[in-house]
C-alpha cells in the first residue's frame, strides 16, 4: 500500500522542482565543484568519524534544488530558506577521493572503490555508517526505519499505516493513519517527525516530550480526552472527601447532566462545583453538559431511570473506575488531610467545566500534580520489554550526541505487553 504522505511527497516533489528554478542563490551550473565542497567534514573529529553532526557518511550530496554541497539534507535545510526533497538527490562526493559521482554505496572511482556508509537506501537517499544501528526500508510507510527488518523484529500495521514492535501485533489499538496527524501539544506532524512518539492507552499518538510536560497539568488525552492511567484510587479518594462535605442548602435540587470521557455514557449526577461522578464507570472524568432544576421530590435515582430503567445508581464511594491504563502507584498517599477543607474555598460552578482540569483539582484537593504524575511521567521507561514499537525515520541526526537532544525510550524500555492498551508505546523515528 502507498501511504498518503507518500503521496504527497510525490506531488510535493514536483512542484520543488519548478520552484527551485526561482531560487536566488541557486547554482548556475551544478558541475562547478569549489575548494571548499571538497573539504572533509566530521561527526565526531577527535576519533576522526567522517560525517557530520546528524550523520556518520563518508559522502556529501549535492542538493538538487539550488546545486550546492552538503553532509546531508538536515545540514542544507538549517541555512536554507527551503528544503530538500531526500529522494530528489541523484548526485554525491565521496569524501575520501573527492570524486563526484551518481548516487550509490560504494565509490566508483578505480583507485578509490570505498563504501562511504554501511547502509544505503536508493529510495531515501539516505546513507549512514553507524555500526550501532540496524535500519531498513519500509515500503509501506515510504521510509526508512530503525530495526533489523519486517517480519523479524517489526511488523507494519496496514490500518494504522505504521511499523511497531512485533511484540504489539494483535495487541495495540488501531486507528487509521494514526501517524498521519499533528502533536496535540506541539502541532508537528508526526509522521515525519524526528522527535520520538509514543502511543497513549487511548491509542492516540503524541510526542514523548510533550507528554512529559502535558502530565503535569492534566490526566486526560488532549484528544479524546480519556484518562491517561487507571485513576481508580485516586477516585475514590474524591469520594471519601464528598463524603465528609455537604453542599449548601440552595444547590439540594441542582442536578447536572454529565458525558464520561472514559466510558462515553451519559447521565446525571448531583451537581457539584467541581466533582461529577459517572455512575456506569464510577469516574470522575466527566464533563458537565447541562445543569438543571428539578422539583422537591425528584431524586437522582428518578433522573437517570428516565434515562435508561437499566441504570441503577450507586452510593458515593461504591463501584471500580473502569478506566483502562496502569494503576498509578501512590496516590492515595497523595491526598493531603486537609484537602477537606480546601474545597470550600471553591465559590462558583462554571457550566461547561471539565471536572478533570488538575489545576482546580490540585487548588480543591490539595493534591501535587508534579508529584501524582510522577508514576504517569515514568510510564514509559519502566514497564516490562517487548512490546516498544521503536520506528525510525532518517537517523539519529536529531537525537545523537551532537545534536543536544535526549536520546528517545529504547526498546528495551517498552510497555507492559500483559496490559494491552494499557500502557505507552514508544516509537522512534529515523528518517
Amino acid at each position: 500500500m502507498t501511504s498518503q504522505w507518500s503521496n504527497r511527497q510525490r506531488r510535493h516533489s514536483s512542484r520543488s522542482i519548478g520552484a527551485s528554478n526561482k531560487l536566488d542563490n541557486k547554482t548556475e551550473d551544478f558541475g562547478i565543484v569549489t575548494v571548499a565542497d571538497t573539504e572533509v567534514s566530521f561527526h565526531d573529529k577527535d576519533r576522526t568519524v567522517i560525517g557530520c553532526k546528524h550523520y556518520q557518511r563518508s559522502c556529501k550530496l549535492q542538493a538538487h534544488c539550488c546545486g550546492k554541497w552538503y553532509p546531508c539534507r538536515f545540514c542544507h535545510d538549517e541555512v536554507s530558506d527551503h528544503n530538500i526533497i531526500r529522494n530528489l538527490t541523484v548526485t554525491m562526493m565521496c569524501m575520501f577521493c573527492k570524486t563526484v559521482q551518481p548516487s550509490a554505496q560504494v565509490c566508483i572511482n578505480p583507485d578509490c572503490q570505498k563504501a562511504v556508509s554501511k547502509y544505503y537506501c536508493k529510495e531515501c537517499k539516505l546513507w549512514d555508517n553507524d555500526p550501532r544501528k540496524n535500519i531498513y526500508h519500509c515500503y509501506d510507510c515510504g521510509i526508512c526505519r530503525i530495526g533489523k527488518g519486517l517480519g523479524i523484529d517489526y511488523f507494519h500495521c496496514k490500518k494504522c499505516n505504521v511499523c511497531m514492535a512485533i511484540s504489539l501485533k494483535g495487541k495495540h489499538k488501531c486507528i487509521e493513519r494514526n501517524l498521519e496527524s499533528d502533536c496535540p501539544i506541539c502541532g508537528e506532524y508526526m509522521f515525519t517527525s524526528t522527535t520520538t512518539v509514543i502511543f497513549m492507552p487511548c491509542g492516540h499518538c503524541i510526542h514523548y516530550k510533550c507528554h512529559q510536560e502535558y502530565i503535569q497539568t492534566s490526566y486526560q488525552c488532549p484528544t479524546c480526552f480519556k484518562s491517561l492511567a487507571n485513576m481508580t484510587e485516586y477516585f475514590r479518594r474524591i469520594d471519601a472527601m464528598l463524603a465528609q462535605h455537604q453542599m449548601p442548602p440552595e444547590y439540594n435540587n441542582s442536578y447536572s447532566y454529565v458525558y464520561c470521557n472514559d466510558c462515553e455514557k451519559k447521565c446525571h449526577a448531583k451537581f457539584h462545583f467541581l466533582y461529577h461522578k459517572c455512575i456506569f464507570c464510577r469516574g470522575y472524568n466527566t464533563k458537565i453538559l447541562q445543569t438543571l432544576e428539578v422539583k422537591d421530590g425528584v431524586t437522582l435515582d428518578s433522573l437517570n431511570e428516565a434515562l435508561s430503567p437499566t441504570i441503577a445508581t450507586a452510593p458515593s464511594g461504591e463501584g471500580v473506575s473502569s478506566q483502562s491504563g496502569t494503576d498509578v502507584a501512590g496516590l492515595g498517599e497523595l491526598m493531603r488531610q486537609e484537602s477537606v477543607q480546601s474545597i470550600r474555598h471553591i465559590s462558583s460552578a462554571t457550566p461547561g467545566f471539565s471536572t478533570s482540569n488538575t489545576s482546580v483539582l490540585s487548588a480543591a484537593t490539595g493534591l501535587s500534580t508534579t508529584s501524582m504524575y510522577a508514576s504517569l511521567t515514568n510510564a514509559a521507561s519502566v514497564t516490562g520489554a517487548g512490546g516498544v514499537s521503536r520506528l525510525t525515520v532518517e537517523e539519529e541526526e536529531v537525537l545523537g550526541s551532537g545534536s543536544g537532544h535526549t536520546r528517545p525510550v529504547s526498546t528495551e524500555s517498552a510497555m507492559d505487553t500483559s496490559s494491552p492498551g494499557g500502557s505507552l508505546y514508544s516509537i522512534h523515528f529515523l528518517f
